[in-house]
């Protein structure tokens, strides 16, 4: 037997060069997905306290929502897409809004009854969301992205 020192070095090929930039092009994509998650995260904890904050409907909660939010979680789609990228983005915001709305508290006059702006704008918010499941849950096909005509 010879030693493995003594071993002349194995013939270069390709196919060393391959693995390499297989394993690269692996590397590159597990950093990228890690990277977005943690984005996604950022985003949504973003969108969560500006949901909470006890402010109403803001200029910056709609700025927040469109410019910071959904411009991040939404990226750009290729050139014909753009509209549905747009759209994403403006019912994202519409949503977060009725989330805000139905979640927040409602205020009482001094004499104790309950604002009927409020009560209503409350109302309004929670319909609007449970249309809105109502219409996108899932088919029996299975694909939630498809609307389902209730």
């Amino acid at each position: 037997l010879q030693r493995v020192a003594d071993a002349p070095p194995p013939p270069r090929s390709e196919q060393p060069e391959n693995s390499v930039r297989f394993v690269t092009s692996l590397v590159h994509d597990l950093v990228d997905s890690c990277v977005h998650r943690v984005d996604m995260a950022n985003l949504t904890q973003l969108a969560l306290h500006q949901i909470n904050r006890p402010s109403g409907g803001s200029e910056l909660f709609w700025h927040d929502m469109v410019t910071m939010c959904g411009l991040g979680m939404f990226k750009p789609l290729d050139g014909s897409q753009q509209d549905v990228r747009e759209g994403y983005i403006v019912a994202f915001a519409t949503l977060a809004s009725l989330v805000k709305v139905a979640n927040g508290h409602v205020r009482k006059m001094q004499n104790g009854e309950l604002v009927p702006r409020d009560v209503a704008t409350k109302l309004l918010s929670l319909e609007l969301i449970l249309q809105y499941i109502k219409s996108y849950r899932p088919t029996t096909t299975g694909n939630a992205s498809t609307p389902n005509p209730a």
